[in-house]
């Protein structure tokens, strides 16, 4: 609940619940993602959503994709994530998927040698380095439950409206000794150049199916 202060406080309300909004966006949220193509290659679509820490959901959606295969739908699915965190003004965010390939891809575990997947990536971390601060967790995908719900309709034809109003669905809870989750952190610094440097990241070049 907010308390709304009057004028004959001193302090101008409309002021301050415009300050009060403006630091919510500093609060790091959740994006999960998730993409599904039936064939593979086949009818494809993908899904998001995006959640407080609690659990609660802020927004989710998700888009037909027409013919294409599993691995473009995934990070058509992070790429659609992290383009509406930043339409909202969130710059703080954990990017969660059940997609050992994209999550290893962006952090820079695994090389990525497909041209089509390449070029996703490369729009993804373009969109990942406006943020101030990423950490990126692989979650079982009985975690990713939503995401994977949206992207299933959607390759299937039919998309779920999009929800912009916060209800609250309590997530599969997470522990630090959960040892399905893997957790890359990480910190874009930009540079005189304009550059940004990966920090935190230990790379190994094994590479994943394409």
């Amino acid at each position: 609940m907010i308390n709304v202060w009057t004028k004959q406080s001193g302090i101008d309300c409309h002021y301050m619940i415009a300050s009060m909004i403006c630091e919510s966006k500093l609060e790091k949220i959740i994006i999960r993602f998730d993409g599904a193509a039936k064939g593979n290659p086949g009818p494809a679509g993908c899904g998001f959503a995006l959640l407080q820490m609690d659990g609660s959901v802020i927004t989710s959606r998700s888009r037909s994709l027409g013919a294409t295969t599993n691995n473009v739908a995934e990070y058509q699915g992070l790429i659609a994530g992290c383009t509406s965190a930043l339409k909202y003004g969130y710059k703080n965010v954990q990017i969660e998927g059940d997609s050992a390939l994209v999550c290893k891809q962006i952090t820079g575990e695994w090389k990525i040698k497909s041209a089509h997947l390449y070029s996703l990536l490369l729009q993804a971390q373009a969109l990942m380095k406006q943020f101030s601060e990423v950490v990126v967790h692989q979650i079982p995908r009985i975690q990713n439950e939503l995401a994977d719900r949206l992207a299933s309709n959607a390759a299937l034809g039919s998309t779920i409206p999009s929800t912009d109003t916060i209800s609250i669905t309590q997530s599969h809870p997470r522990t630090s000794m959960d040892s399905d989750v893997m957790t890359r952190c990480l910190s874009f610094g930009h540079e005189n150049d304009g550059a940004f440097s990966l920090i935190g990241l230990q790379k190994d070049h094994r590479d994943g199916t394409q």
